[in-house]
């Protein structure tokens, strides 16, 4: 929000020379009915635009600010555009109201679709993306959790097979999806069980249970292999 409230000074100023050129400025239009509906137009897509880096910018995580932008900068633009379209409206006396106003009102609507479309790629890149962090934390969490009973093992033989468990999951793929769900459960209740016979110092048991635990992680790996 902080970023927000900087973007709202900004516009704040913007608007407000704006406006004074708008009012100060010797037009030959001033008060007419075009300069009116170009006047309005412009403020209406002034507001639109605050309202659109409103959401871009209220989020304070980074990621989700950057897939708020692509809405801020189709509101931008649009309201770049009717600065020139309501601007040449505003300074040209002959300029036809019928004409402002149809002008105006196709920019706005351009600007309305470009931020509708944006908004919803964002929304769909946004989902994607938390399915990959979702599908993915199974493995990466998995990795952590080897890598620290590869460290607490004492027993040399023990140590070994741990290192061979961690390198297995380490260089696996990390992602996954519902086709692996059931083989994933069983990757995780054999590493739980793996993880309680190090912790025991059983080294005839965690060898028998580290070798399954490969044989299972090998055939996760040819499975998303054959997925994709």
């Amino acid at each position: 929000m902080k970023s927000f409230r900087v973007y709202t000074v900004i516009w704040a100023l913007c608007f407000a020379v704006f406006s004074i050129a708008a009012f100060l400025i010797p037009l030959p239009t001033r008060f007419c009915g075009v300069f009116w509906v170009g006047y309005i137009f412009i403020t209406v897509t002034f507001l639109f635009q605050l309202a659109c880096s409103f959401f871009a910018l209220k989020s304070n995580e980074p990621q989700k600010t950057v897939y708020s932008l692509p809405t801020f900068k189709a509101s931008f633009t649009g309201l770049v555009a009717m600065l020139i379209a309501g601007g040449f409206s505003m300074v040209i006396p002959s300029f036809p109201m019928w004409l402002c106003i149809l002008l105006c009102s196709a920019v706005l609507a351009a600007t309305l679709i470009g931020v509708i479309l944006t908004l919803v790629f964002s929304k769909t890149v946004s989902g994607i993306d938390k399915k990959v962090r979702t599908y993915s934390f199974v493995m990466r969490s998995l990795t952590a959790d080897a890598e620290h009973v590869m460290a607490s093992a004492d027993e040399p033989e023990i140590k070994a097979t741990a290192k061979k468990v961690y390198e297995a999951i380490r260089f696996s793929d990390v992602m996954s999806n519902a086709a692996l769900e059931q083989l994933d459960t069983s990757i995780q209740r054999q590493f739980s069980a793996f993880e309680d016979a190090v912790s025991s110092k059983d080294t005839e048991l965690s060898m028998v249970l580290g070798e399954e635990l490969l044989v299972l992680i090998d055939e996760r790996n040819k499975r998303c292999r054959l997925l994709k």
